[in-house]
């Protein structure tokens, strides 16, 4: 599924709907499998920027500390948009810092999806660059030992 497909939209449009409405605080894993699943989704259109900023108070009122499973899955949900969508980059902004409180190393398929995710971006963005350097440092923070 795409977003170049109608009735793909026309979906978009009733879960951002229901997501806006959606009074519960979604878990890092619900989290992250709500932004896997717009793996395939363009940010040109407008139906899946509205989804994004649903999706947005959910993945700030998130308190669970990600995985490197919910890092990786959460950032490949990126590689068909482009960091030029103000939603893309507020939803950058937020994942940040759930990078950030990362508690486990990152697996070598944690850090392949997250960077095969953020191809497309603009690594002078100021949000790209914030996700960069919480990579990076969760990288370091978590082989400083080794």
């Amino acid at each position: 599924m795409d977003s170049d497909n109608d009735e793909v939209t026309r979906l978009l449009v009733v879960l951002a709907e229901k997501i806006h409405s959606c009074q519960g605080i979604l878990s890092a894993q619900e989290v992250a499998n709500a932004l896997y699943g717009l793996k395939n989704m363009s940010c040109d259109r407008k139906e899946v920027r509205d989804l994004l900023d649903a999706l947005s108070k959910h993945v700030e009122q998130c308190q669970e500390s990600f995985t490197a499973q919910n890092i990786g899955c959460a950032c490949f949900a990126f590689k068909r948009m482009k960091s030029d969508s103000v939603e893309v980059r507020h939803m950058l902004n937020l994942l940040r810092r759930h990078i950030l409180g990362c508690k486990m190393p990152l697996t070598s398929q944690a850090i392949g999806n997250a960077f095969y995710g953020m191809k497309g971006m603009d690594s002078n963005v100021k949000e790209v660059k914030g996700v960069l350097d919480a990579l990076k440092l969760c990288v370091v923070k978590n082989t400083s030992g080794s």
